[in-house]
């Protein structure tokens, strides 16, 4: 009882206490299934609950170091169950712990409990290490998918920036283009005699220099045109006419 005591605080110590490593803390727990199982069958005898710690030493080697550390762990219990077994069967080791009467093996009996041991904790280990990789492949394959789908998200959200900032541009130029460009929409009616007059939506007649300055944004400067300028000089250089 104080044996078992013990080892219950040991074990709650080991399980609580996150400041020991977690890989400390495998071994432990790997270690203590195997202890377990050689003292009892040691101590209670072949009747007793060693099958179940010694399954438990396979079981935990193979999910938390890895199958073949369990297939290992399979091995050395199966060598333990027969040579503890001998040892009973020979009388060096003599049973006196046990609540209950516990036979003392003979040779069959030995070989029987080792095979049995063995064939099946190595299922129990084979099937678990199975489980165990297809549970990495499957976490594996989720973080690539996880992977790429952030760095799709990462690349989508480049684009559009990217692209907001260039709609952005685009506007600003296109704000800038209304902002100096007016048009002339429809049919402009002018005068077909002087072509110096026209006439607006109120069916007014102004001159055309009026009529540009309202419709457009264009700011008009004066000139002549070479015919008028020709005029002009016939005029200077013919007083009569």
């Amino acid at each position: 009882i104080a044996f078992y005591l013990t080892t219950l605080v040991i074990v709650w110590i080991f399980a609580l206490n996150r400041t020991i490593s977690v890989k400390l803390r495998s071994w432990f727990f790997v270690s203590l299934a195997y202890i377990l199982g050689a003292f009892d069958m040691a101590v209670f005898g072949v009747a007793e609950d060693w099958r179940l710690y010694l399954f438990s030493f396979s079981i935990l080697a193979a999910i938390f170091l890895s199958w073949r550390a369990g297939l290992l762990a399979t091995l050395l219990g199966a060598v333990t169950v027969g040579v503890i077994a001998s040892q009973i069967s020979s009388g060096r080791l003599v049973i006196t712990a046990s609540g209950m009467s516990s036979p003392i093996p003979n040779a069959e009996d030995i070989i029987t409990f080792t095979v049995i041991f063995a064939m099946i904790s190595s299922v129990i280990v084979t099937a678990v290490g199975a489980l165990l990789r297809e549970l990495g492949e499957t976490s594996l394959r989720e973080s690539r998918a996880a992977q790429l789908l952030q760095q799709e998200r990462v690349l989508l959200e480049r684009r559009v920036v990217d692209r907001t900032r260039e709609l952005k541009e685009r506007n600003g130029e296109l704000q800038k283009a209304l902002a100096t460009i007016k048009t002339l929409n429809g049919l402009v009616p002018i005068c077909a005699w002087c072509n110096s007059r026209m006439k607006d939506e109120n069916d007014h007649w102004i001159s055309v220099t009026e009529y540009l300055s309202e419709k457009t944004d264009a700011q008009l400067s004066h000139g002549i045109c070479p015919d008028c300028k020709a005029k002009l000089l016939r005029v200077d250089t013919d007083p009569a006419s």
